[in-house]
């Protein structure tokens, strides 16, 4: 049949392009099956890794520090990407010549931006913690330091305090740079998602064709003697595998593998829960930093850009044309524009329970997610644009929400019970390069049985 395969790829976002792409560089043949309309309406793939878990009694370890990095994220990202990944770091000496050679400027970036964390001096909790990403950024040899009061705050995307691009302002009333603290630790990855996503499924459908991508896939199950039977194109139709299959386990699939897992008495790991994140675009009060991405109770804060962001200094650039750039503050100003009057804010939301009805739940993140907005959204934005950075106001330029599976631990990475080669992964969602590497792995143990493997840790 046309439709047989030596592997087929049930799932939506990157993951299964990553795992197509891996395939077929091995010279296998592949089938992708994607029960949504589209690769990315989950959007469950993060351009960092948050490095602060919801817990406040945790910290990121070492390694999770030495795996944010931008040497090892262009180590996970570039083998099968069709094309460049090129690197862009803020701090280069400018006494040192510039990198000869090529270099794509529309090719999906990892940037090595300083990550700055914020903590009140009088908050026992948030010190202790901060020494603690201190200790752990340390044993992972990324030499972070100290930063106190004004010189904190002022590098702080988007703060009145700052000085980038000349702006400079009063703090608000009662604010205090002296009641603050931060840590800078340098070159903390993060990654052009829309550019790496667009261009892996480009190339998977043109190398694959028609027949062996479809979208929209519906009442698919598992037949005798390695085959699956599905309904795509307004047809049914059926597929048989020759190595196997891997299931990319998401919220998308949450209920398909439920209903499955019942029928054939699997025994699944239950997740802790559906996470909804909440991302927010605000207009900014003052030009935003492009080069560092600011950490404040739960929220990040940094400049959403793709490619090599503006900085002052270079050619073009002058104080004038940044203080135009300021009070013009254009409704659709963001990715081209030289300078960044919009601030982007990442914060965790709710978390539906487990016991949830999930074909409930899912439907309902699906139809309305700005449903799920709460005070306590706008609380914290009140907090951190008023309270924090000074801003006498704030405009909310967009909202876009994403949901993750959340567990107790590291994500399961297992076979299917009773189907040989049959693989169900989770963890493939998060920060881009942590969710690459998962599919990589399990691709690898695919190709080579047997043994167990395991996902990385939760965003």
């Amino acid at each position: 049949m046309r439709h047989d395969s030596d592997v087929i790829l049930i799932g939506t976002g990157v993951a299964p392009l990553v795992a197509a792409a891996r395939l077929m560089a091995e010279g296998r043949s592949v089938l992708v099956l994607n029960p949504d309309s589209d690769f990315f309406l989950e959007d469950s793939e993060f351009p960092v890794d948050r490095l602060q878990p919801l817990s406040s009694d945790s910290i990121p370890s070492a390694e999770r520090f030495r795996r944010s990095t931008h040497e090892r994220s262009l180590e996970i990202l570039r083998p099968d990407f069709p094309g460049a990944v090129e690197l862009w770091l803020p701090d280069v000496d400018p006494s040192r010549p510039p990198v000869s050679g090529y270099r794509d400027p529309s090719a999906p970036h990892v940037r090595g931006r300083m990550r700055l964390w914020m903590a009140r001096k009088d908050d026992r909790v948030e010190s202790e913690r901060l020494n603690q990403v201190e200790q752990a950024a340390i044993e992972a040899g990324l030499h972070p330091r100290r930063l106190d009061g004004l010189l904190a705050v002022s590098r702080f995307p988007g703060h009145a305090l700052s000085t980038f691009g000349g702006a400079g302002a009063s703090p608000g009333v009662g604010f205090s740079p002296d009641d603050w603290a931060g840590l800078v630790v340098p070159r903390v990855a993060d990654v052009d998602v829309h550019r790496y996503r667009s261009g892996l499924l480009t190339f998977v459908r043109e190398r694959l064709g028609i027949d062996r991508v479809f979208t929209g896939v519906s009442d698919i199950d598992f037949l005798p003697d390695r085959a699956l039977r599905f309904h795509a194109g307004g047809q049914a139709r059926t597929a048989r595998y020759e190595s196997g299959f891997i299931v990319f386990w998401t919220p998308r699939l949450m209920h398909w593998l439920q209903t499955q897992a019942k029928r054939r008495n699997w025994n699944l790991p239950q997740p802790r829960g559906l996470r909804l994140w909440e991302q927010w675009s605000l207009l900014s009060r003052f030009p935003v930093d492009p080069t560092v991405i600011g950490v404040l109770d739960d929220m990040l804060a940094w400049a959403d850009v793709e490619g090599v962001p503006a900085v002052p200094g270079d050619e073009g650039l002058n104080p004038k044309m940044l203080q135009r750039e300021t009070s013009r503050m254009d409704e659709d100003r963001g990715l081209s524009e030289t300078l960044r009057t919009r601030l982007t804010i990442l914060r965790p939301a709710a978390l539906s329970d487990v016991s949830a009805d999930w074909t409930i739940r899912t439907q309902a993140v699906e139809g309305s997610r700005a449903g799920w907005i709460s005070s306590e959204s706008f609380a914290a934005l009140e907090r951190l644009c008023r309270g924090f950075l000074g801003w006498t106001r704030f405009s909310i330029r967009g909202l876009k929400t994403r949901t993750t599976l959340e567990w107790t631990g590291r994500p399961p990475v297992l076979p299917a019970p009773g189907m040989q080669g049959g693989w169900i992964v989770a963890g493939v969602e998060g920060p881009l390069p942590k969710v690459v590497e998962t599919v990589r792995r399990c691709v690898d143990r695919l190709l080579e049985p047997p043994a167990s493997i395991e996902a990385e840790e939760t965003p």
